[in-house]
């Protein structure tokens, strides 16, 4: 996946899989991913992570916990796919989103809920998380594995360049949004530019940045543009590209 808010012919919302051994990674699942998906290699051993309760990144695990349900009846699958949410309280606005899919436990999956001080061990993989500056509550996500270290930024504004910056240090690869090009001329708390996302990679000075979160009428050649100037090791996200 690599638009946002909403997909096109061509791209779908945001959803990166990430595989280490026979254990999957699943970051986020917004319209689109799961048709992507390989059915059902891809349910063994699969862990979702939702980085946040905007349906963009989280609407297709919806179809997912169908899938998962039937697949289970079929007997094609004997171990719950863990989904890991950000935890969440009455006083929040996303409050409904996250009482949706805790609902969603009977449809053969777990529900794990996370925040800034949770980290967990999933196969060879220490799994952790940053509280970024978004609308609602959102979580990067940080693998690391061995000595390979990989980052999910998901949404967040330019507030949390700083954060971000130390969170990914030095990390093979950091994935995040771009929502904005120069030539948009626009101003925005909660979404990055991709120059804004060079400069956080540069600073961090990791090996590889891929952007992704783009505007779906965009040419997503143009933030490449806007960002190799600043940080020449850059590629976008393209959807099923390994």
């Amino acid at each position: 996946g690599s638009v946002s808010p909403y997909p096109n012919k061509t791209n779908n919302c945001p959803g990166y899989l990430l595989q280490i051994h026979k254990t999957k990674l699943l970051f986020d699942c917004g319209s689109g991913i799961v048709k992507n998906l390989i059915f059902p290699e891809d349910f063994v051993n699969l862990n979702v992570f939702i980085s946040h309760f905007h349906k963009d990144h989280y609407s297709d695990l919806l179809i997912l916990g169908y899938a998962s349900y039937v697949y289970h009846n079929l007997g094609k699958l004997n171990k719950k796919i863990k989904v890991f949410i950000p935890k969440s309280n009455e006083t929040d606005y996303e409050y409904t989103d996250y009482q949706l899919i805790k609902s969603m436990e009977e449809q053969y999956f777990e529900i794990i809920e996370y925040d800034e001080t949770s980290e967990f061990i999933i196969d060879e993989a220490k799994v952790d998380f940053m509280l970024n500056f978004h609308s609602i509550k959102t979580y990067s996500t940080r693998v690391k594995v061995k000595n390979k270290t990989f980052v999910y930024a998901a949404d967040l504004g330019v507030k949390s360049s700083n954060q971000l910056i130390n969170f990914s240090r030095n990390a093979n690869i950091l994935l995040v949004e771009s929502s904005f090009l120069e030539k948009d001329n626009i101003q925005n708390m909660y979404h990055l530019h991709a120059k804004e996302a060079a400069t956080i990679a540069k600073l961090a000075e990791v090996q590889k940045l891929v952007l992704t979160h783009f505007w779906p009428e965009h040419n997503i050649c143009e933030y490449y543009e806007d960002a190799k100037g600043i940080f020449e090791n850059t590629i976008c996200a393209e959807e099923n590209l390994i």
